[in-house]
């Protein structure tokens, strides 16, 4: 959610729509009562805010954007990753090596 809000703000039913086009949950639907829990539980940490934004063709809609806490956040999460990732790559060669799988 971070990633995507770091993007463009925009509101819930788009980022699930996001989330859903990415397809990181391998067939399976994104949770929508999960986003908008994560949304909440971000929006509470201070990482995300929203601003209502009127809308013609129905009820005003909460437009959410990332704020400098979930950027640092992000950045901190990506230094992570970058670390897992590298960890992951070790483990996959030596088992490639161990099993013959070159």
């Amino acid at each position: 959610i971070l990633i995507i809000l770091a993007k463009q703000s925009m509101h819930g039913y788009s980022i699930i729509q996001e989330l859903e086009r990415k397809n990181l949950f391998v067939d399976e639907r994104v949770d929508n009562t999960g986003v908008y829990r994560a949304l909440k539980t971000l929006e509470d940490r201070e990482m995300i805010r929203f601003e209502w934004v009127m809308d013609t063709s129905g009820p005003a809609k909460k437009n959410y954007m990332i704020t400098e806490k979930g950027l640092e956040c992000l950045k901190n999460w990506i230094r992570t990753l970058e670390d897992y990732k590298k960890t992951i790559e070790t483990i996959i060669e030596d088992g490639r090596k161990i099993l013959k799988l070159e």
